[in-house]
């Protein structure tokens, strides 16, 4: 009954803190020296972007990503992975038109690599930071429609290129040992590089532009997990993080 409690509670706080995740994971690696684990694993991430000039509201965007990911365990407890996997991007109103909307694009390739390890174990509670990259790639749209000026409307397509995003997350991990899982959370700092690009041509052949860094509108967060061991060698992650948008992430790992 406390295991149940402790499952359902995690996942109250998990899908209430309107959390952005990237699967992190606990502070101290489940893996001796040496050790590889395997996994899969699936993120719903939401965000919001300063486009400078691009947008008079901030951008807001939605994306799933599917993944694998192999880690190997290092001495003291650290672990270095790698994932790969396809993502989604669907930008919520991005063009200049009168009648606007959403607009999604294909799975595209991204990979990512992290490094993660205690500094600190005490008897409940342990200490580590992360680092985590992930790479994107670019993504591109069109669409027609119209837009008003002061002479009237002018009708034409608009093709929007958002180019290859770079994300470094840097944290801290603080975690617990509650009935055999791992619970953990802890502060994250996440700095993003891209920038977006819109050509407008006219019927009339009238061409304009704009191009605009992107940053994220909000870089600092939180975040919360459990990891649950569904075996001697099988474990589950779901974990969430606080930030801009409302997110959830879960991965299962199989470790040799």
């Amino acid at each position: 009954m406390k295991r149940f409690s402790l499952i359902v509670t995690c996942l109250f706080l998990t899908l209430s803190s309107q959390a952005w995740s990237a699967g992190y994971g606990p502070a101290k690696s489940r893996l001796d020296a040496g050790q590889i684990y395997l996994g899969a694993g699936y993120n719903w991430l939401s965000e919001k972007y300063d486009s400078g000039s691009f947008s008079d509201d901030d951008l807001e965007s939605d994306q799933n990503q599917v993944y694998a990911q192999a880690g190997v365990g290092l001495p003291a407890g650290w672990e270095i992975y790698v994932r790969g996997g396809v993502a989604d991007y669907e930008l919520d109103d991005p063009y200049v038109f009168l009648d606007s909307g959403e607009t999604s694009d294909d799975l595209r390739p991204f990979v990512g690599l992290g490094i993660g390890g205690p500094i600190f174990r005490g008897n409940t509670l342990t200490i580590g930071p992360f680092a985590q990259v992930s790479y994107f790639s670019d993504y591109e749209t069109s669409k027609r429609g119209g837009f008003s000026t002061p002479q009237g409307v002018i009708n034409g397509k608009e093709e929007i290129f958002f180019d290859n995003a770079l994300n470094i997350d840097l944290g801290f991990t603080f975690e617990v040992s509650i009935e055999g899982a791992l619970l953990y959370g802890g502060p994250v700092y996440s700095y993003y590089d891209s920038s977006i690009e819109s050509t407008f041509v006219s019927d009339s052949g009238l061409r304009s532009s704009r191009d605009e860094d992107v940053s994220l509108d909000a870089p600092f967060g939180v975040f919360v997990g459990i990891s649950w061991p569904l075996g001697n060698n099988l474990h589950l992650d779901l974990e969430g993080q606080f930030r801009s948008g409302a997110n959830l992430t879960s991965k299962l790992l199989y470790q040799f």
